[in-house]
């Protein structure tokens, strides 16, 4: 009878959990696939995990430790997962055989944000923003900031300020050897152009490591609009199937129980750009301008607008479809952008940055 009664109170417990959340258990067993640091797979189906947001920018090395940390925490044991129905892919909160929370810990080590969209008005809102909040006081993560590619470019800058002068030092000794071996005999002036045509070639090789430099502007930059076309396109596909779902009559919108957050545009990269403004002269004319005028109309940290419960759904759609306004225009101008950079050869499969 104990034993019945033990059954009982857990099953009752375990119903509880899942409908306070609105989510499917569902186990989930090996191989389980990992995508990147918000996403993971098994069999045919990729899940989001509940909670979690992807940051503005995923260097190599960020994902490489986030798939070291989830493969961790996965293990080789099954996940318990409550799956949510959300557009074409389905978010899972998962817990491994420990009861860790995988999205939880996976803030917590600051390789995702956490999904203020997910979170807002459930029992995870609290635990959640404070593990976001201890990775970003660790500086763990997306929170700790790459400085390598930047910091080399400058010591590149630096070294080339540094050989200029130098090279001009010599030039003008130089020149004043050049007269005194003139007057001195013929022999000597040989000996002495010799040395001339040795630092000529000095100053062009100088000048070949300064076209280069500029070639890596327009190398970096173009990276940089890679890495935002690619957010563009992440923001649509979640934002059209929000939009989706509140023009269908019969769904159960979110916003009308517990409310919901959007952001009005996409969180886009910036860095590279503004590190670079002085020597966007190394482009073509006809490219700068375009590229000025692009970054002039993004935005690294949109504002969220919040659909309250109480709002009018013609309201909440009209916030939705100028969001998606917002991310349409931008992808139809930064498409043909990076295709002139890709035609002036600007381009570099290995290079990723990161702010």
């Amino acid at each position: 009878m104990r034993v019945f009664s033990f059954l009982l109170m857990a099953l009752i417990l375990t119903s509880t959990h899942v409908w306070a959340q609105g989510g499917i258990e569902k186990k989930l067993a090996q191989p389980i696939h990992i995508i990147d640091a918000a996403h993971i797979k098994q069999n045919d189906t990729v899940y989001h995990l509940w909670g979690t947001e992807l940051p503005p920018t995923n260097t190599v090395r960020t994902d490489t430790l986030a798939e070291k940390s989830l493969r961790q925490l996965i293990g080789r044991d099954s996940l318990t997962c409550f799956v949510y129905a959300q557009g074409t892919m389905p978010s899972a909160q998962c817990f491994n055989e420990k009861s860790t929370d995988i999205s939880e810990s996976i803030i917590s080590k600051g390789f995702t944000l956490a999904n203020r969209m997910h979170i807002v008005g459930t029992d995870y809102e609290v635990p959640y923003l404070n593990a976001q909040k201890r990775a970003q006081n660790a500086s763990l993560g997306l929170w700790t900031v790459d400085t390598t590619v930047v910091d080399n470019f400058a010591l590149l800058q630096e070294s080339s300020r540094v050989l200029t002068l130098l090279l001009f030092a010599i030039f003008v000794v130089l020149v004043i050897v050049i007269i005194v071996a003139t007057l001195i005999s013929k022999r000597s002036m040989d000996r002495v152009y010799l040395t001339l045509n040795q630092t000529i070639q000095v100053i062009t090789k100088e000048a070949s490591i300064r076209r280069k430099e500029q070639e890596m502007v327009g190398v970096m930059l173009n990276a940089e609009l890679k890495t935002n076309q690619s957010k563009i396109e992440a923001f649509l596909v979640i934002y059209k199937d929000l939009l989706k779902t509140l023009n269908d009559q019969y769904a159960d919108h979110k916003y009308r129980r517990t409310g919901e957050v959007v952001r009005t545009a996409p969180a886009l990269d910036r860095f590279i750009f503004d590190a670079n403004v002085d020597k966007l002269e190394a482009l073509d004319s006809d490219l700068a301008p375009l590229v000025i005028d692009f970054y002039g109309r993004i935005e690294t940290n949109p504002d969220y607008n919040n659909l309250e419960p109480d709002m009018s759904h013609e309201t909440a759609v009209s916030i939705v479809e100028e969001a998606v306004k917002k991310a349409q225009s931008l992808s139809q101008d930064i498409a043909p952008l990076i295709e002139r950079f890709d035609s002036k050869g600007y381009t570099s499969v290995n290079l990723v940055f990161s702010n």
